[in-house]
């Protein structure tokens, strides 16, 4: 079966432009169809808190977020997720790349950084050290790694038991937070198989993910979209002891909410609609505001101009949706 990758390349100090093939310092573009497997995995945690599913298009990205040990730099990638109450994060589950089956051989460290937010971006970086608000290391042999979608070209499942591993899970208070997850591995850059690159999500919920490698010229948190890929968000779930974010048996793709952006009022529509509880909303700072839900219709006027998280709670659960209070 043929691969055909569509690459924008990063140039040092000269910006991108477009070419054709197969890998970069960066992150590839996967444009193929295969046969799919369903991966079987076990979590730890009493609900999904936060979850950005894998991209189901066509065209799907992985972006690299790995350190070189041998050179000792590393390109990182960051996205963001919000709660709206205090929680304990007692496992993660996230998706990515790598293309050489034998490359754990050469994993050193997994490492999981959380920052907070700092306007729109995360306020700190692994460059820095010290600058994050939790830094949890792994080891490769505490990660559990099922074969992905595209599992012939290295996609693979990785579930992390932070809750068995630690001891206990991160409690987090409310607000947003940055995740990034960065492989270190002992083999240079030039061998891209054996690096870790963190597969792309449709859920733009919050923030455009970021990127940051002052080797490659990027010196601050950077959007991806800006450095040549049409990423919207990094695939990841958390679960822990409270519920933002909940599927089930409920279907949340039938809600939708319109106009958005709004300055005064939005609309649910779907038959789903009869499930709907009560509806509020969380600001970036995680403060909660009360809406009023009546017959479709939901009244904004009173918010501030911004970004927020609607919640929306069902029977089944809560589901959230991103409006835009112009």
């Amino acid at each position: 079966m043929n691969k055909n990758y569509i690459i924008a390349l990063l140039m040092m100090g000269n910006g991108l432009y477009a070419q054709k093939m197969n890998k970069t310092h960066f992150g590839q573009e996967i444009t193929e169809v295969s046969r799919k497997i369903v991966p079987i995995h076990e979590v730890t945690g009493d609900a999904v808190v936060w979850e950005q599913k894998v991209s189901s298009a066509e065209n799907k990205y992985a972006i690299v977020s790995t350190f070189y040990i041998p050179e000792n730099w590393g390109l990182y990638s960051a996205d963001d997720f919000q709660t709206e109450k205090d929680i304990t994060v007692q496992s993660i589950l996230f998706y990515g790349s790598q293309s050489n089956d034998e490359a754990q051989s050469l994993i050193r460290k997994v490492n999981l950084y959380l920052y907070t937010d700092q306007d729109g971006k995360p306020a700190g970086s692994p460059e820095v050290q010290g600058s994050e608000y939790k830094k949890i290391t792994f080891g490769y042999s505490d990660l559990k790694v099922e074969p992905g979608e595209f599992y012939y070209m290295g996609d693979k499942i990785y579930h992390i038991d932070i809750q068995k591993v630690l001891g206990e899970g991160i409690k987090l208070p409310a607000g947003v937070y940055w995740a990034s997850i960065v492989f270190d591995i002992d083999t240079p850059s030039s061998e891209f198989s054996n690096r870790f690159s963190w597969a792309d999500s449709e859920a733009l919920i919050l923030h455009q993910p970021k990127a940051i490698s002052k080797e490659l010229g990027i010196n601050d948190w950077t959007d991806i979209p800006k450095v040549g890929f049409p990423v919207k968000a990094f695939a990841f779930t958390l679960y822990g002891d409270n519920s933002i974010l909940s599927t089930n048996s409920f279907n949340s793709e039938d809600l939708q909410l319109f106009p958005n952006p709004t300055s005064d009022y939005f609309y649910l529509t779907g038959a789903s609609i009869k499930e709907i509880k009560s509806i509020d909303c969380v600001d970036l700072l995680g403060q909660k505001k009360d809406l009023v839900y009546e017959n479709g219709k939901v009244n904004i006027s009173h918010l501030n101009k911004g970004v927020y998280l609607v919640l929306i709670h069902t029977s089944q659960g809560t589901v959230t949706k991103k409006l835009i209070k112009k």
